[in-house]
C-alpha cells in the first residue's frame, strides 16, 4: 500500500475534502493512549470514522494457529460467543501470517453477515529473539466490514491514502522491544541491594542525641526580695549598675511597721509616766508610819513591775527597729545589679513580703547554662549522667553565636521535678569549657546531649514507642 508524507498528503476525495486536522487528532489519540487496550480501540474507531465502514475488527493470528479479537467498531456489538466473533477467529486461524485468500474472504462475508469485506494487512510485529535473530512473533489484520451496502469510492480511497498513518501511530506505540532477561535480573538485583542496604542501615547503631533548650546564667548571683510588706520610697540603682557588698540599692517604706513603733513608743511613755508618778508617791511616804511602810513596799512593787514592763516594751521596739532596718535593701555582694528600667517599674510600686525586686551577679565571674528537660525524656538523660564516669561531655549553641558550637560539662542532673509551662521537667546544670565571649544574662542556648547508642529504626519510630508504652503501661 503506498502512501505519501501526512505533511504533504493532499486527501483530495470525489465528493469532498477529508478534513486534516481530524486525522492527526485520531493520530494523537493513538499515541497518548493509556494502555494498549484502549490504543487498539483508538485505532478501529479512526479507520471506521475514516472509512465510513458499518464495522472495523483488530484480529490476532498466532503462530500456533491461535486466533483473538483485540478491538471491534461497529454497529453491532460482538462478544466471544457472537456468529462475528468466531467469524473472526476462524478468519484469523486460518490466515496463520499470510493474507487471506478469496475464498476465505467470501467465507468470512458470508458467516459475519457482511455485504462486503475488506482486509487490511498490517506488519508483523518483531520480537528479539534468544540467538539475536529477528522473527516474527504474530500478524495482525484489519478487517473493514460494509453491512448494509458496498463501500464508495470516496471509502476506498481513503482506505489508501489516510489509514496507514494509523496504523503507524499505533504500531509506533506498541512495537517496544520486551525487556531481556539480563535487564530484568539486573533491575532485580539493584532492588535487591537497595533493600539490603536500608534493612543494614536500620539496624545500624547510631548514637541518641536529645536537644533542650536553657539559658546563660552567671554562677554567682544574688535576689534582692521585699522584707515586708509596703511600697518602695526609693530606687538607688539601675540596671547594669556596679554596686559593692553592702551598698544600699532600695528603700522599703512599710505602713505596718511605723504603726507597731508608734504604738509601742505611747505604750512605753504611758508606763514611763505611772512609773515617775509612782516614785513621787514613794518618796513622800514617811519611813517611821508603820501604815506607810506596808504603802511603800506596795509601790515599789509596782515600780518593778512598770520597769519590767517598760524593758519589754524596750526590746519590742529594738525588733521592729531592726526590721525596719532591713527595710533599706542593701547588696548582698560585689556585682552588678541586673533590673530593666528599674526606676521606672518599681519607683513607688506596692510590694509584699519575698517579691523579687533585683538581682545581682557577678559578670565577670563563671557563667553556666541552667536548662531543663521535659519528663518524657528525662530517663535517658539520667541514664546517660550516671553511666557516665566523669561529667558528661555535651554541645551547646548559644543564641547570639549560633555558628559555632561550645563544648560543655553536663555537671548536675536534679532529683525532683519542676513545672515549667504545666509541664513536669527536670533541671539540668551545664558548665561550659572555655571563657563565653560578651555573655548576656538570659540568653537561650539549645543543648545536645548525647543518650548512648540505640539502632536507627528505634531512634526513627522512638517516639511513637515511647508514646504506646506512655499509654498502655502508665
Amino acid at each position: 500500500m503506498s502512501r505519501v508524507p501526512l505533511s504533504d498528503m493532499t486527501l483530495g476525495i470525489e465528493g469532498g475534502d477529508l478534513p486534516l486536522p481530524m486525522l492527526r487528532a485520531m493520530i494523537t489519540a493513538i499515541l497518548n493512549s493509556a494502555d494498549d487496550r484502549s490504543a487498539h480501540q483508538n485505532v478501529v474507531d479512526g479507520i471506521r470514522v475514516l472509512i465510513d465502514c458499518d464495522r472495523v475488527s483488530l484480529v490476532q493470528s498466532a503462530v500456533m494457529g491461535t486466533a483473538l479479537t483485540l478491538a471491534t467498531s461497529g454497529t453491532t456489538g460482538v462478544d466471544s460467543k457472537s456468529h462475528v466473533s468466531v467469524a473472526l477467529r476462524q478468519l484469523a486461524s486460518a490466515m496463520n501470517l499470510t493474507m487471506p485468500s478469496e475464498t476465505l474472504m467470501q467465507q468470512f462475508t458470508a458467516s459475519s453477515g457482511s455485504m462486503v469485506a475488506l482486509v487490511i494487512p498490517v506488519r508483523p510485529v518483531r520480537t528479539e529473539s534468544r540467538n539475536s535473530e529477528s522473527k516474527p512473533d504474530y500478524g495482525m489484520s484489519i478487517i473493514a466490514e460494509w453491512i448494509s451496502e458496498r463501500p464508495s469510492r470516496e471509502s476506498l480511497r481513503s482506505i489508501e491514502c489516510s489509514v496507514p498513518f494509523l496504523i503507524d501511530a499505533w504500531q509506533s506505540r506498541t512495537q517496544r522491544a520486551p525487556k531481556s532477561m539480563k535487564a530484568v535480573w539486573w533491575g532485580r538485583g539493584v532492588l535487591l541491594c537497595a533493600v539490603a542496604g536500608f534493612l543494614w542501615f536500620a539496624f545500624s547503631t547510631a548514637e541518641m542525641t536529645i536537644v533542650v533548650s536553657g539559658s546563660l546564667q552567671p554562677t554567682v548571683q544574688r535576689f534582692v526580695f521585699s522584707p515586708a510588706d509596703g511600697f518602695i520610697d526609693a530606687v538607688l540603682v539601675s540596671d547594669g549598675q556596679e554596686v559593692a557588698a553592702g551598698d544600699m540599692v532600695a528603700k522599703i517604706q512599710s505602713p505596718q511597721i511605723q504603726l507597731q513603733l508608734n504604738q509601742l513608743d505611747a505604750e512605753i511613755g504611758l508606763v514611763n509616766q505611772k512609773r515617775d508618778g509612782l516614785n513621787i508617791t514613794l518618796n513622800q511616804v514617811k519611813p517611821t508610819d508603820e501604815q506607810a511602810a506596808v504603802v511603800g513596799s506596795r509601790l515599789a512593787g509596782e515600780i518593778e513591775e512598770l520597769e519590767a514592763r517598760r524593758q519589754s516594751l524596750i526590746a519590742q521596739r529594738g525588733l521592729i527597729e531592726r526590721e525596719a532596718d532591713r527595710l533599706e535593701l542593701r547588696s548582698p555582694l560585689h556585682g552588678t545589679v541586673i533590673a530593666w528600667e528599674a526606676g521606672k517599674y518599681l519607683d513607688n510600686r506596692p510590694v509584699k513580703r519575698g517579691d523579687c525586686l533585683f538581682r545581682i551577679a557577678s559578670l565577670e565571674g563563671l557563667w553556666q547554662i541552667d536548662a531543663t528537660v521535659p519528663d518524657w525524656e528525662s530517663g535517658y538523660v539520667s541514664r546517660a549522667f550516671a553511666a557516665s564516669e566523669e561529667s558528661l561531655r555535651v554541645e551547646a549553641a548559644i543564641a547570639t553565636s549560633p555558628q559555632s558550637r561550645l563544648p560543655c560539662k553536663l555537671n548536675h542532673v536534679g532529683n525532683a521535678m519542676i513545672e515549667v509551662d504545666g509541664q513536669q521537667h527536670l533541671a539540668l546544670t551545664i558548665s561550659p569549657d572555655a571563657k563565653i565571649e560578651d555573655p548576656r544574662v538570659g540568653t537561650s542556648v539549645t543543648i545536645s546531649i548525647p543518650c548512648g547508642k540505640f539502632t536507627r529504626w528505634y531512634l526513627w519510630t522512638r517516639s511513637v514507642i515511647d508514646g504506646i508504652h506512655r499509654r498502655f503501661w502508665i
